[in-house]
């Protein structure tokens, strides 16, 4: 909830950034998750990052908000977390249909546009589990289209001139900077 809440408050992320800015951005909001002890690489920080670089699905699962009164963090956070409950069971699903138990294929059916918008980012392949004396630990390994969860630089990439020898160097460096701070270990910034 801080994390959202500190989206909505502390980044505005409601309005666009400006595209000098951004990166700037993005290593501020990872610097927040590193100090929330959040994954850099939650669907909560990725959709962050897809909000400031204009992806629409992303927009309309946080709906940030001028007034921090009337910002709903608690509903973004459930939005959000579908991501990581459907994904396992999508692949059980489909796993129990290929052994002839079950669907072959699963969806996530919802009227929310934007969760519809981003799930299709979002690619399960596998799920694992171990579990410990007291606990049991879920690992679910997923295939993320992060290039397109960051929309601008996604439209700048397949809208440049095929002609051109380098054309989009300052959106890939970009992008290619952005992979590099999620992989990074927490606390790491450059």
């Amino acid at each position: 909830m801080t994390f959202l809440e500190t989206a909505n408050n502390l980044f505005k992320l409601r309005d666009p950034v400006s595209p000098r800015r951004r990166f700037q951005m993005t290593q501020a909001i990872v610097q927040v998750a590193d100090a929330l002890s959040i994954s850099r690489q939650h669907p909560l920080v990725l959709l962050t990052l897809a909000c400031l670089y204009g992806n629409l699905s992303a927009k309309k699962i946080m709906k940030f908000k001028a007034d921090a009164a009337t910002f709903d963090a608690e509903n973004a956070l459930a939005d959000i977390m579908v991501i990581s409950r459907f994904l396992p069971r999508k692949l059980e699903i489909e796993d129990a249909g290929l052994r002839g138990n079950g669907c072959m294929r699963s969806e996530f059916i919802t009227d929310d546009r934007g969760l519809l918008g981003v799930l299709k980012c979002f690619d399960v392949q596998a799920v694992s589990f171990n579990e410990g004396s007291d606990v049991c630990q879920t690992r679910t390994d997923v295939r993320v289209n992060f290039l397109e969860l960051l929309a601008d630089l996604a439209h700048f990439h397949q809208s440049r001139p095929k002609e051109i020898e380098n054309p989009a160097k300052e959106a890939l460096d970009e992008y290619d900077r952005i992979c590099e701070l999620l992989l990074q270990p927490t606390g790491a910034l450059s």
